[in-house]
């Protein structure tokens, strides 16, 4: 939300222009109160001192044309949005911060979450939103984006994940693959051939990138102990093996005691609750099985129940940009994925980023800890007497109120250089 007061109409479109520049205009992440004169409370402690310095003569007030006012609000807004990414912020004309120390301790120091990004992009298509959100969360400062894996063995994923990354100005991102994938799946309609063969050609057939697990040991050690947060929304695969890799290069710590010391939280998509199947469980029974008993760090689960019924992507798929491989891929899919075209798509991995990122309870209820359990065949079921360190989401508003959110940020352009 953007909350700005102004009695001239121009000063406020310039604010809301510059706004939008920096990627600050995102459902309240910015809270921007320009202070006039004629607003002026002393019922604000900040602003009584300012006004009795002014009565004092310790400060001088000056009136200023439109011309310098709008120049004047122009240079706060670059300052504040560039010193306050992410983060709520209130000032006045003279810069003081009204509200910055309790916005401070709310979000906490650490507001700019440290993601690893684990997705099989392909058998589905909601990974394309769930990695546009990302991407998103990333430009409004709420997020650093450390690594994008695959743990879809089909030669087609990675080059498909590095397409996304490209577009949003993030080529740089390391990308990796499973050691020893044991899904290779890409759908009948092949749209991860199709979103890179028209974005980004010259990454068609391209093979040649990590293993997933050796990705995750490079890049957990480079971070501050208790920073990172993995979102997973396809196959555990990639977290089996780092689980079950030694020291090497990287850190002399085993995979699982670099995970403890490193990692802060996981947040999957997986599961039904309180029991079923699911199909990112299933798939690689014994990698899930093994992963998430032995998982050292708390986990929340965003269940298959969650993203079924918020329906999403076609917003996106009509109104945006044509060099925009999102709304491409929304627009394709929508039309040719099943055997009857579809208004939208399940948001089964959006809601698990949207959850990564920011803090769940804004969207969901959260339900445990207690301790999730999967059967050597797949199945899984929730176990309430046991604390485990696991939780999962359960709904708490209509759904269409959290896919305006997801449409909200899939429509997010990137950052124009």
């Amino acid at each position: 939300m953007e909350y700005i007061r102004q009695t001239r109409f121009f000063v406020a479109g310039i604010l809301l222009n510059q706004l939008r520049r920096m990627t600050f205009m995102m459902y309240g992440f910015v809270l921007l109160t320009i202070l006039l004169p004629c607003e002026i409370s002393a019922q604000n402690p900040v602003l009584e001192k300012s006004i009795e310095k002014l009565r004092k003569g310790e400060i001088i007030a000056k009136e200023l044309s439109d011309e310098e006012l709008g120049t004047t609000l122009k240079k706060r807004a670059e300052t504040v949005t560039a010193c306050y990414r992410g983060r709520f912020a209130e000032y006045d004309l003279n810069n003081e911060m009204i509200h910055g120390n309790y916005y401070e301790e709310r979000l906490g120091p650490d507001v700019t979450k440290k993601i690893i990004f684990d997705t099989d992009m392909g058998p589905d298509y909601d990974d394309v939103g769930a990695i546009a959100v990302l991407h998103a969360l990333a430009d409004s400062g709420e997020c650093e984006i450390l690594a994008t894996l695959s743990c879809n063995g089909h030669p087609s994923v990675a080059p498909t994940i590095e397409t996304f990354n490209r577009y949003f100005n993030r080529p740089d991102i390391p990308i990796g693959v499973p050691q020893n994938p044991v899904v290779n799946a890409i759908p009948q309609n092949r749209w991860n051939d199709s979103v890179v063969a028209k974005f980004q050609p010259a990454l068609k057939g391209k093979s040649v990138y990590p293993v997933a697990s050796k990705v995750y040991r490079e890049v957990l050690a480079a971070q501050p102990d208790k920073s990172v947060t993995i979102v997973t929304v396809g196959f555990v695969t990639n977290l089996y093996e780092l689980l079950q890799t030694d020291g090497d290069e990287y850190s002399s710590l085993s995979g699982t005691e670099l995970v403890a010391k490193k990692v802060k939280n996981w947040v999957a998509m997986a599961g039904a609750f309180p029991e079923g199947r699911e199909y990112n469980v299933m798939m690689d029974a014994q990698a899930s099985v093994y992963t998430f008993s032995h998982w050292p760090t708390p986990i929340l689960f965003s269940g298959f129940e969650i993203g079924n019924p918020i329906l999403t992507g076609r917003k996106v798929a009509e109104n945006g940009s044509p060099d925009n491989p999102v709304a491409w891929a929304y627009k394709y899919n929508l039309a040719t994925y099943a055997e009857v075209p579809s208004e939208n798509r399940m948001s089964w991995d959006l809601t698990a980023v949207l959850c990564a990122v920011r803090d769940p309870e804004e969207y969901f209820y959260v339900c445990g800890p207690g301790k999730f359990v999967v059967e050597g065949d797949g199945y899984d079921w929730w176990d309430a007497e046991t604390d485990f360190g696991h939780c999962f989401l359960v709904h708490k508003y209509p759904y269409r109120k959290i896919a305006n959110i997801l449409d909200g940020l899939m429509m997010h352009e990137p950052v124009k250089e």
